[in-house]
């Protein structure tokens, strides 16, 4: 064992820049070249003459306006919500935060379904309040896409202003109500600028989330014709005539305006820190609440978890629960033959179930694997290569999927690319682990940062080999963090829906593109049943694999 000796770092850095130009870069870059050269010949010219189209005007305005809407509506949900469990006595209560989340890890075109069906004529709405029959109308429209993107996307926001929050001490504030400011004031001139850069970071993130989000508009946005960018791109390489031209500009133009506002994010972060945390600690300044206003901070509450949690899983469970729709709520209507159907191995249901834990652990285990590589390379690694891999293997997370997914078909389905991978379950494995691989480089690399080069010095002077020491030593000490890495990845390949829709081979379907296209043919008690088991299944995953990982960390 001792004997064994690994190739030079600069050979393992090589290695895996030239796998990642493989996995990710070229993919990206075809997207770059598809937009200019077309039948042998470069035309520029017709790139910016289809930009400025008054086509990709109105569709990049309505990502646009719709982003700007979600991100102003998240906001005025988490704002209070932030504050009132961070200077109430609600913040003892921590089961909030974890509640909060589970609208952020529900498949948004999930919520979607659920909202529409709740909402929709002779839906559960006016079948549980029949006042509101007819007052409904007004959810199929802009309005409605907005209030469910934001009821999913407010959670991230309510993070990020919560711990903005956190970090200010209560002296900060005490010092401007002792030279005389007003609450008001104290808000305006010392809450509120502390915050803004924090929140500005979250905005931009929420922003970029909406604009690349494809379930909710590919649901609700295509009922009310209410087209943008992600839907087009959908369009254009997956319906009839195809055009491959057209999609490539539309993926330009969005992959330009998320990194305008990436970049936009990292001049915020850069020129807007405060060092609020010093060594005198930063208790936080409590506000007191009279019994009123304590009822009214738990009213807000529980409206805004109803509305993000209660009607879609409401909708979802009752739906899956229905014998005949058009019977309506009703106990001798409900049944569990869905569920039943959901599990029968002769029905596409069950294949499409196996299909994606069979995908998902596949590309998971794969993902495990090159996080380790990555992580630890750019960890530990000094070379002027570094900064290089660390940026390519976590550029899919920063570039909208659906791009990714495009660039990804450009580059496998290309004529002069030798390998068949195109049309087969591989393709869909490469898809899933491209989208999903900076998730473990990230928690791999957060792992290894934190080993002391003294424990890798160590088993040197002790005669063990960089094998030896990988196994015995680095490894055991970022397990946490390649679980982590695997479980993101399983879990979010249950629920990939736009890299499932576009490159599935003809007769293989994923849990997440059976869903969508039994909704979209009016099978929908058979769809959310199975929205339903992947809900159980992830939750199952993740408490399965938070109980090793607890373990591995306390052995």
């Amino acid at each position: 064992m001792n004997n064994l000796q690994l190739p030079k770092v600069s050979n393992y850095l090589l290695m895996a820049l030239i796998s990642l130009v493989i996995l990710v870069l070229a993919p990206i870059a075809s997207i770059l070249v598809n937009s200019v050269y077309q039948q042998d010949q470069w035309h520029f010219s017709n790139l910016f003459r289809q930009i400025l189209d008054i086509y990709t005007l109105t569709i990049l305005w309505n990502s646009i306006q719709l982003a700007l809407l979600v991100t102003l509506a998240a906001t005025l949900l988490a704002a209070p919500l932030a504050w009132i469990t961070t200077k109430t006595s609600i913040s003892r209560h921590k089961w909030i935060d974890i509640v909060i989340l589970i609208p952020f890890m529900t498949p948004p075109f999930i919520d979607s379904m659920g909202w529409m069906i709740f909402m929709q004529h002779r839906g559960y709405l006016e079948q549980l309040f029949p006042f509101f029959s007819g007052r409904q109308d007004w959810f199929f429209s802009l309005a409605g896409m907005i209030l469910i993107m934001s009821l999913s996307l407010f959670p991230f926001m309510y993070l990020v202003i919560k711990n903005c929050l956190l970090r200010i001490g209560a002296s900060v504030e005490e010092a401007a109500l002792i030279y005389g400011a007003s609450r008001w004031r104290m808000l305006t001139k010392v809450t509120f600028p502390l915050v803004i850069s924090g929140y500005l970071m979250g905005a931009l993130l929420v922003f970029v989330k909406t604009i690349s989000e494809f379930g909710t508009p590919a649901t609700l946005g295509k009922q009310i014709g209410y087209y943008v960018l992600t839907t087009e791109i959908h369009r254009f390489t997956s319906n009839w005539p195809i055009d491959f031209s057209k999609a490539s500009v539309l993926s330009l133009v969005l992959l330009t305006t998320s990194m305008l506002m990436w970049a936009g994010q990292l001049y915020i972060s850069n020129r807007s820190q405060y060092q609020l945390i010093t060594g005198k600690g930063a208790k936080l300044r409590m506000v007191e609440l009279n019994r009123w206003q304590l009822a009214a901070c738990w009213g807000l509450l529980a409206i805004i978890l109803g509305f993000s949690i209660g009607i879609p899983y409401f909708s979802i469970t009752a739906t899956a629960l229905l014998d005949l729709a058009g019977f309506g709520l009703n106990w001798s209507n409900l049944t569990l033959r869905h569920f039943a159907d959901v599990f029968n191995t002769d029905n596409d249901a069950f294949a499409a179930l196996l299909n994606s834990i069979q995908l998902s652990f596949y590309a998971a285990s794969i993902c495990a694997c090159l996080g380790i590589w990555y992580g630890l390379l750019v960890a530990k690694g000094k070379s002027r290569l570094t900064p290089i891999v660390d940026f390519a293997s976590l550029l899919s997370n920063t570039v909208p999927g659906i791009v990714v997914v495009f660039g990804l078909i450009l580059f496998w389905n290309s004529a002069s690319n030798p390998v068949p991978l195109y049309n087969t379950k591989g393709m869909l494995i490469v898809t899933y682990i491209v989208l999903f691989l900076p998730y473990t480089v990230q928690y791999v690399k957060a792992s290894a940062e934190q080993i002391s080069h003294s424990l890798e010095d160590a088993g040197r002077i002790c005669g063990a080999s960089k094998w030896y020491s990988f196994v015995r030593i680095t490894l055991p000490l970022i397990m946490p963090g390649v679980i982590a890495g695997w479980m993101m990845s399983f879990i979010i390949g249950q629920r990939e829906l736009v890299g499932s829709l576009m490159v599935k081979p003809p007769g293989v379907e994923t849990t997440a593109t059976f869903i969508f296209s039994e909704f979209d043919q009016g099978n929908t008690s058979l769809a959310m049943a199975m929205a339903l088991v992947v809900v159980v299944v992830t939750t199952g995953v993740l408490i399965l694999l938070k109980t090793i990982e607890s373990r591995w960390k306390s052995a």
